[in-house]
């Protein structure tokens, strides 16, 4: 049960974030940088990757994410479309496991 919603926070998250990374590209984003989102982005997948082969690492490996330190560090809150948020509540729900 835990497994199937972090799955799909993460899931979430990666559309979410794949909206936002269109408004950049449309120079209409509102939060962040594309660097700083992509690599957002490439953590998400490989949680998701972990998460579909059952192949999650030890619990205190998985919280070496670290984009949530990111986002309440230097992103408004609360923002527009509530992107940290669903973010932060990926990262939480994977690290928690």
């Amino acid at each position: 049960m835990k497994k199937e919603k972090a799955l799909g926070l993460i899931k979430t998250a990666l559309r979410e974030l794949e909206q936002e990374l269109a408004r950049h590209r449309k120079g209409e984003g509102a939060i962040g940088n594309i660097a700083q989102l992509q690599a957002i982005q490439k953590s998400l997948i490989i949680m998701k990757e972990d998460l579909e082969s059952n192949a999650l690492p030890p619990k205190e490996d998985r919280g070496q994410r670290g984009f949530a330190r990111i986002i309440l560090d230097s992103w408004p809150i609360p923002d527009k479309h509530h992107l940290g948020e669903i973010l932060c509540a990926a990262e939480n729900a994977y690290r928690d496991l």
